[in-house]
């Protein structure tokens, strides 16, 4: 008995101090703050994305616009869901931006945080779902991200629920969404590295020819810089690329080099092309690196481990299989697919994500939608760059009718018919019905206006034009 007792007891210690030693390696727990922090940084961005997309409800959002919701029934994947395909009226519409807008607010503050982190994902998935065509890099980001967070305790500080300033948190979640961020950089890298451009350092050398979204100090870097220092940033952008992910995921010494090379390469893009987002996004992700097995506690652990979170661990490894899926893509080795029913729990889930980030080629074509209505009496006009105000003009190069530039990209690249009717359909219908006879619209023609980047060493490439639509109005 006496030997039993002591046997139990030593066990007991062994136990104890091995959890303290987990827990001081932050394997158990991490210091709320950042979580909280990143709570309320990724929050605002997300505040500012709803109120830009109260600009473009009519055209992108309402039956009444270029992509009705009969669009959607007709083209839209099988394996999706949104509550907005309930939502026909502009009105109906601004009220679920306003309702998000108010989640958000909840969220930043930390009001039944868990709670609003839940509905901010679900309002945000339904509002991707929607429409699909105007989403950039930064928007997929903005919504894995949100996913992750709901899982994290990130309203143990800094919030109404606990008023709370310090803190710990289990450190399972956030080492998750560290991962996913991670896994971005990673999946990026993989695939400029399979791309010759990358390799032989000339893709910014491409880059810097898309003249419709380069910033003012982008086009002086194309004016000035000669080849080899454009090599050199292309080189370097690569290896930052590759670093990152490796950087990220060691101790925290390590991981401030890596997040001072990530915040120098998405500055040096902010400051060069006009993507929407992007840079601030993962900026901001490199908040939840912060601290955690590197910084001493000085409180007490606040939170303890819920065996709950083990159940990450499956959303976990479908994203990394789902990733190593899309490598296939573009990679001619034998991945292993995942399997199609795994596929449709990503994209019902609404945690689909795609990071050929300019890769492995990098963007090529530089132009803009035209279209051009030719009336009864003859008299030909860009209804584009027409009233109402919703619509793009030239040069725009920050805001909600950013949007645009992606919108026609997608169509350019892929020419979905259903959307070029219904966009061709709009502008009869909204001239046609204030007009009379004798000055109706009579044709819409749809035409994509572009030149491609060329080869270094290479004279400048011709402008081309592509009709992608021809629309009768009055047949």
């Amino acid at each position: 008995m006496l030997i039993s007792y002591h046997m139990n007891r030593l066990i007991s210690n062994n136990v104890v101090n091995v959890h303290q030693r987990l827990k001081q390696l932050s394997v158990l727990q991490v210091d709320a703050r950042p979580a909280a922090l990143f709570r309320i940084l990724l929050g605002l961005l997300l505040l500012k994305d709803a109120i830009y997309r109260l600009w473009i409800v009519t055209p992108f959002y309402s039956d009444d616009g270029i992509v009705p919701r009969s669009v959607i029934a007709e083209i839209g994947r099988v394996t999706r869901w949104s509550f907005m395909d309930a939502l026909g009226a502009d009105w109906q519409v601004t009220l679920f931006l306003w309702l998000w807008i108010v989640v958000l607010i909840a969220m930043i503050v930390g009001y039944h945080t868990r709670i609003m982190t839940v509905l901010n994902f679900i309002l945000l998935v339904s509002l991707h779902e929607r429409n699909v065509y105007i989403l950039t890099g930064a928007d997929t980001a903005l919504r894995v991200f949100s996913f992750w967070l709901i899982w994290i305790e990130c309203g143990r500080v800094y919030s109404l629920d606990t008023r709370q300033t310090r803190g710990t948190i289990a450190a399972f979640p956030v080492w998750a969404l560290r991962i996913q961020v991670s896994l971005i950089y990673f999946t990026t890298a993989y695939l400029k590295w399979l791309g010759e451009p990358w390799r032989q350092g000339e893709a910014l050398h491409y880059v810097l020819q898309l003249e419709t979204i380069l910033l003012p100090p982008g086009a002086l870097l194309r004016e000035i810089a000669p080849e080899t220092l454009l090599r050199a940033l292309s080189h370097a952008a690569l290896l930052i690329e590759t670093l990152l992910p490796i950087f990220l995921l060691m101790p925290m010494r390590w991981r401030w080099i890596g997040i001072g090379l990530g915040v120098s390469l998405h500055l040096g893009i902010a400051l060069t092309l006009a993507i929407p987002d992007f840079s601030w996004v993962m900026i901001l992700s490199y908040v939840i690196m912060l601290r955690g097995d590197a910084i001493p506690m000085t409180t007490q652990p606040s939170s303890r481990f819920n065996p709950l979170y083990l159940g990450l661990i499956p959303f976990l490894l479908i994203v990394l299989w789902w990733n190593i899926d899309q490598l296939g893509r573009y990679d001619s080795r034998p991945y292993p697919p995942i399997p199609p029913a795994i596929a449709d729990v990503v994209e019902y889930l609404g945690i689909w994500q795609f990071w050929d980030l300019y890769a492995p080629i990098p963007y090529q074509v530089d132009g803009r939608m035209t279209v051009i209505g030719t009336f009864e009496n003859g008299y030909q006009v860009d209804l584009l760059r027409e009233p109402p105000p919703t619509m793009p003009p030239d040069g725009v190069l920050w805001g909600p009718l950013m949007r645009w530039k992606k919108f026609e990209e997608v169509l350019f690249n892929n020419q979905h018919q259903p959307i070029l009717r219904a966009w061709a359909a709009y502008y009869c219908t909204h001239h046609n019905r204030d007009y009379t006879a004798g000055s109706y619209l009579a044709t819409v023609e749809i035409n994509f206006v572009f030149r491609r980047s060329h080869p270094p060493g290479h004279p400048r490439y011709a402008q081309q034009i592509v009709t992608l639509w021809r629309h009768d109005c009055l047949a």
